[in-house]
């Protein structure tokens, strides 16, 4: 039984007021997918939608990106870390420094689609910072990828193929296949936004046939790919991340 036949079934029986993570994962089942509309149903079923609890708002502002509403998904983005500190939520209930640093990100990403320069440095700059103090403060944490991704966004192009290199070399030793996943996808971000499609494509392609690397609803929404959206072989791709994967 698929997971989302399990979720279905669960809606009847699961009390309304305790529900929240059946719509959370009945959405990003249709995010992966790219069905922003049913994704946006979801989450507005979920009895938390009116509560501004920062990690619904967060998914939501994900699916306006997705569906190229910037302003809107500007707006609840820039809202998001005042209301966590406004209700003492940050590093309380799941929500964290580590999530302003994201949502920083995605916002970078939206300006830089919306084509301005200076917001988008701005969002990037403040990522950035928060990854770095994030790392610094756990040892075993590694956010390479994501600074790479926000030199990038800044034109800090020597500094982004650094950090991508450095990353795929500590990936390449470890056992935790997540973490070459990782590597290839904002590794092949890096290198379109550094002009090298090439490469970019090549990343993707090394990693389109493991399980949960590609969404292929990401692929075809995701601004942040727009660079590589007229390349043949990345249509291609979008095909074969809409494929089950082939565990044998």
């Amino acid at each position: 039984m698929s997971a989302e036949k399990v979720l279905d079934r669960m809606i009847p029986i699961v009390p309304f007021a305790s529900s929240a993570w059946i719509w959370w994962h009945k959405g990003q089942i249709e995010v992966e997918r790219g069905n922003t509309k049913a994704a946006m149903a979801a989450y507005d079923s979920s009895p938390l939608r009116r509560a501004g609890t920062t990690g619904l708002n967060r998914r939501i502002a994900h699916v306006l990106l997705l569906e190229r509403r910037y302003d809107e998904a500007v707006a609840l983005m820039s809202s998001i870390e005042k209301t966590a500190r406004a209700n003492d939520t940050i590093d309380t209930i799941g929500f964290s420094d580590w999530d302003l640093a994201r949502i920083y990100l995605e916002l970078g990403i939206v300006r830089r689609a919306q084509g301005k320069p200076e917001l988008a440095r701005s969002a990037f700059e403040i990522a950035k910072a928060k990854f770095i103090a994030w790392q610094t403060k756990r040892s075993t944490e590694n956010t390479l990828d994501y600074q790479a991704v926000c030199d990038a966004g800044l034109g800090n192009k020597e500094a982004a193929l650094r950090q991508v290199r450095q990353l795929q070399e500590l990936s390449s030793k470890s056992s935790d296949p997540g973490e070459f996943i990782s590597a290839a996808r904002w590794g092949a971000v890096v290198y379109a936004w550094c002009g090298d499609r090439e490469t970019a494509l090549g990343q993707l392609e090394a990693i389109v046939h493991l399980p949960q690397s590609l969404d292929p609803g990401d692929l075809k929404l995701n601004p942040q790919w727009d660079e590589l959206r007229q390349e043949p072989r990345f249509q291609k791709l979008i095909l074969e991340a809409s494929k089950p994967v082939n565990l044998n």
